[in-house]
Formats: structure tokens, C-alpha cells, sequence
């Protein structure tokens, strides 16, 4: 909610190397959110590692900004309203209390310039927090400015980005305020011909001019799948490799397989390992990681049922024992339509599952998710905890972005992190049935933002997440014979 606890987390992030990866299904404490940011995706035609040596405070490799248009909760739904605010109580029977609050303000084109929170101190709602943001002609941001309220708004940290003829980012810088803004991080980036990153360069300034600090390759196979990631360290003033990544696909370009390799040597020895499968629909139904000991050892495993309309109903988590697989987690959404109304979590006790967390959806008639309420089982019944009040402005549906077009692109998503909206840019070289999709890193469809013939030409659409736990998601685009697959994070 506030940027203080992104800060917070992003900085927990950066502070392990990439390593071994857990699917996130709720907001995440110090461990899960290390493993969850780490791993990138759990479904997808395209996994693509995390920078995660300069991932604090980041907004790296944002790709655009512009109006916020769809509402997206943990269902498949449509809207053409942008949520421009919301107001989180806390239960206090037999009340509920205010304690923060959000708003954002709009230009007259419908972007996002400003957004504020605060918080209730009993008698009145004072300023905490504030970010600004300004853009070019083609949505790309360019700057963007984090303030904490002290009696006035005090610069905190600005970052700016730059990018290439392709709209793709080529350098992003993280200054902090000292007097004046002063360099702390850097990242570069270069492309193939494809758009693919296939090199991305930290540094880090001491006052003194930027100095390299990490190093990372990717590669990709014909159909522009990533198959492997290296990443270096700099030692002596020389490249030398400490972490690589691989991962495999199915016919349909479907993860099926990812290794972790620690470096030992010259030798890469084998650390985690995840499989995945799907069923006839290409829903994910099977997850399983592996530790590594001379031989790949079961450690977790998650299972996923879905509904007639393809909805996820049923998740379950398990923990290997010397019995097997045993289940300790089960989740259960309930759906009008569409729309979930529902989501119960449930905890394996002595044998039976006993109710844990449940979350109510209410909606408007424009399927706007207008409250959301939290509560936890008291053992007797479902007890009030939380609740988030929404608020909408009425904005269009697609934009569509003038300029002729070339190849097909997915662009990166911006804001990135994000919290709550999102704008996703692509482009079409020719007519097409355009199929652009949100999940989890499980593999579960959060959100169907496109699914229609569009011409040629670029467009933007916006995904709302602030119904979502914190963490890392995907989003997806297939269109005749192109299907690209790109990561954003979550962040409250």
C-alpha cells in the first residue's frame, strides 16, 4: 500500500541471489516473498530471470504508461473504469476503523500523474505518502518522484528511464536525495533483433562515477523461449560466472522443467528443480519442486482443479514425509459467472481441514470489485478483519497508440512494481485474433484483458490488481503465430 513497504521488501529482495523459488499464494513473509520474487513464472511460454542484484526501489524495464482502463480482480472479468481510490478499514466491534487511504489523480487523457495515501489518526487523515510520474508521446514513463509528507512533500527518491527506436528500455537510473539528487544504481540493457533482452548490466555510484557490479545473459530458442540464464560476478575486474538457470517446454511452449545450478568450480552442480504439467485445456494442474543430494529428492508439490468455464475452484499444497505426499493447505473460490464471490482458505489439522481465512467480493453493475472483506474463522464462526471500499472513474476500454507497425511485441508492463494498476502496450503487424491473458504463478487465469480480432497497430489496456496478494505475476499474448509471455510484480 504504502512505497515505504515496497521499498522494505524489494530491499529484502535484493539481498539473496536468485536461488530457490515457492509459489506465492498469499502476501508473503520475509522467506516466501524471497523465494516468490525470485522465481519467475509457473505457466508460462517465456520465464524471464529477475535482475536481482539492482532491484530495489525498481521500475526496471518498464515499458509504458497511459490511461487506466480495466478493472481486474482474481477473476475473468471486464471493465472500462479505472479505480482511482479505495478506503481500508480495520474491524473494531462492532465497527469498522478507518486507518488508510488512497487516491489518484488523472490528466484529462486519463493517466495516472499523482497518487497520495494516508492514514487516519483518529481525528483527521493525515498525508504520508506521495508519487508523481510524467511520460513521453508514446507512453513510455520517463520520470517518476516518491515524496514523504513532514509538515511539506520531501523528495525521497526519482527515478528516470530511456529507451530505444523500439520502445525498449535501454538504461534506468535510481537516484536518492541528498540536498539534491544524488546517482545511487544504474542498469543497461541490450536487445536482439526479436526485442528479447540479451544482456543487462548493474553498477553503482559512490559519488565518485558509476562502477559495474553484476552482469546477466539470456538466451532463447527459435520460438523465443528463454533456455538459459547466467549471471556473473565481478571479480578482479573480470566476469565470472556464479548462477545459471535452464528451462524446457512442451509442443504448445508450455514450461515443463526448470533447473537451478550452483557454480562449484568449473563444474555447474544442480540445486532446485521444478516440473510442471497441464491438462487438455493447457491449464496447469501439477506442480513439484526437488532438492538436489546426488539424486532429485520430492519437496513440495500443488495441485489445481478448475470449474466447466475454466476457472481455478480447487488448489491444494502438499509437504513430502516419509508417507508421501501430505496435504496441508487447500484453497476453494466460488464464482457468479465470471466473477468470484468467494475465496476460502483451509489448514489440515489432526486429520481434518479446518477453516482458516475467507475473502467476500461484492460488485457493482459494471463488474467493478466495489468492497472486499477479509476475515479469519474464530473456530465457531467467520470473524471481520479487513475491509477495502473502491472507487472508479469511467475511462475507455482499449487505446489504441498511432504509429505504423513492424513485428509483433509485448511490451513491458508500467508501472513495474506496481500497486494496485498496471498498463500492458503491444503491437500487431497484421489483422489477428489477439488472446491477452493474466495469471498467477501458479498457472491460474487471474484475468482475460483481450480476447477479439484487432487490426494492425499498437494498443494499451490497463489490469487493476488491488483485489490481488502481493507477488509476482504474468501476462500473456498470442496472437497467429506469436505468443509472448512477460513478468510483473505486485507489490502492497
Amino acid at each position: 500500500m504504502k512505497y515505504t513497504l515496497t521499498v522494505l521488501l524489494l530491499i529484502t529482495f535484493i539481498s539473496y541471489n536468485l536461488g530457490q523459488n515457492k509459489i506465492l499464494r498469499r502476501v508473503p513473509d520475509e522467506k516466501s516473498f524471497r523465494h516468490d520474487t525470485e522465481r519467475e513464472t509457473k505457466l508460462s511460454a517465456v520465464k524471464t530471470p529477475l535482475t536481482h542484484s539492482r532491484k530495489a526501489d525498481v521500475k526496471i524495464g518498464s515499458g509504458i504508461n497511459g490511461k487506466e482502463l480495466n478493472q481486474m480482480g482474481k477473476e475473468s472479468l471486464s471493465t472500462a473504469d479505472i479505480r482511482t481510490g479505495y478506503l481500508y478499514q480495520i474491524w473494531n466491534d462492532p465497527n469498522w476503523e478507518d486507518n488508510l487511504k488512497y487516491s489518484a489523480v488523472l490528466d484529462g487523457s486519463g493517466y495516472i500523474v499523482e497518487e497520495v495515501w494516508q492514514t487516519w489518526n483518529g481525528s483527521e487523515w493525515v498525508n504520508t505518502d506521495k508519487e508523481t510520474e510524467t511520460h513521453d508521446v508514446n507512453r513510455n514513463w520517463l520520470e517518476w518522484i516518491w515524496y514523504e509528507w513532514d509538515g511539506n512533500w520531501i523528495e525521497k527518491q526519482k527515478q528516470t528511464q530511456t529507451y530505444d527506436i523500439n520502445e525498449n528500455w535501454t538504461e534506468w537510473i535510481l537516484y536518492k536525495w541528498n540536498n539534491g539528487w544524488a546517482d545511487s544504481l544504474r542498469l543497461t540493457a541490450t536487445y536482439d533483433l526479436n526485442g528479447n533482452w540479451t544482456e543487462q548490466l548493474g553498477f553503482v555510484s559512490f559519488g565518485s562515477g558509476w562502477e559495474p557490479d553484476d552482469r546477466e545473459t539470456q538466451s532463447y530458442d527459435l520460438n523465443g523461449n528463454w533456455t538459459e540464464w547466467l549471471d556473473y560476478n565481478l571479480d578482479g575486474g573480470n566476469w565470472v560466472l556464479a548462477d545459471r538457470w535452464t528451462q524446457e517446454y512442451d509442443a504448445n511452449g508450455n514450461w515443463t522443467q526448470w533447473i537451478d545450478y550452483d557454480r562449484s568450480g568449473s563444474d555447474w552442480v544442480p540445486d532446485n528443480r521444478e516440473t510442471l504439467e497441464y491438462d487438455g485445456n493447457e491449464n496447469w494442474t501439477d506442480w513439484k519442486s526437488y532438492d538436489w543430494s546426488g539424486s532429485w529428492i520430492e519437496d513440495e508439490r500443488e495441485t489445481q482443479s478448475y470449474n466447466g468455464d475454466g476457472n481455478w475452484e480447487v488448489w491444494t499444497h502438499y509437504n513430502w514425509t516419509i508417507s508421501g505426499w501430505l496435504a496441508d493447505e487447500k484453497e476453494n473460490a466460488e464464482y457468479n459467472g465470471d466473477k468470484i464471490i468467494l475465496w476460502t482458505s483451509q489448514q489440515w489439522v489432526m486429520g481434518a481441514w479446518v477453516n482458516s481465512w475467507q475473502e467476500d467480493y461484492i460488485y457493482d453493475s459494471s463488474n467493478n470489485n466495489t468492497e472486499l472483506i477479509y476475515k479469519e474463522w474464530n473456530g465457531t464462526d467467520w470473524e471481520n478483519m479487513e475491509r477495502y471500499t473502491y472507487t472508479y472513474s469511467p475511462v475507455s476500454g482499449i487505446s489504441v497508440i498511432p504509429g505504423r507497425v513492424f513485428t509483433y511485441n509485448l511490451s513491458e508492463n508500467y508501472p513495474n512494481p506496481f500497486n494496485p494498476s498496471t498498463l500492458i502496450q503491444y503491437q500487431l503487424p497484421e489483422n489477428g485474433f489477439v488472446s491477452l491473458k493474466i495469471y498467477d504463478i501458479t498457472g491460474r487465469e487471474i484475468a482475460s484483458l483481450i480476447n477479439q480480432d484487432q487490426t494492425s497497430g499498437k494498443y494499451a489496456v490497463s489490469f487493476d490488481a488491488a483485489d490481488l496478494a502481493s507477488g509476482l505475476y504474468l501476462y500473456q499474448l498470442k496472437v497467429n503465430n506469436f505468443t509472448s509471455t512477460k513478468k510483473m510484480m505486485l507489490l502492497k
